[in-house]
């Protein structure tokens, strides 16, 4: 079982990441799995993220990867990001 204080801090990462965007974070499947959706100023998703195990999100270098993977991809759709230190 997860610590809670991992998990928030793996859900603070998320939301931290897509600055100045919204992330829309939801835990699933009995709190074993999470997806997220980054919306556009018109609220309009421009990623959506799902599947991510539990196991990934607090692990810190499993889940940097998964957000880098995922900023590189609202950035290919022309969104500017704010700078972001991924969890250590």
């Amino acid at each position: 079982m997860n610590q809670p204080s991992d998990l928030n801090v793996a859900i603070n990462a998320i939301r931290t990441a897509f600055q100045p965007l919204v992330c829309v974070i939801e835990v699933y499947g009995n709190e074993s799995r999470l997806r997220f959706r980054v919306l556009g100023p018109n609220n309009k998703p421009v990623v959506e993220i799902v599947g991510i195990s539990m196991r990934t999100a607090v692990h810190p270098s499993r889940l940097r990867d998964e957000l880098q993977n995922a900023r590189t991809r609202v950035a290919a759709k022309g969104f500017e990001l704010a700078d972001w230190m991924p969890p250590s």
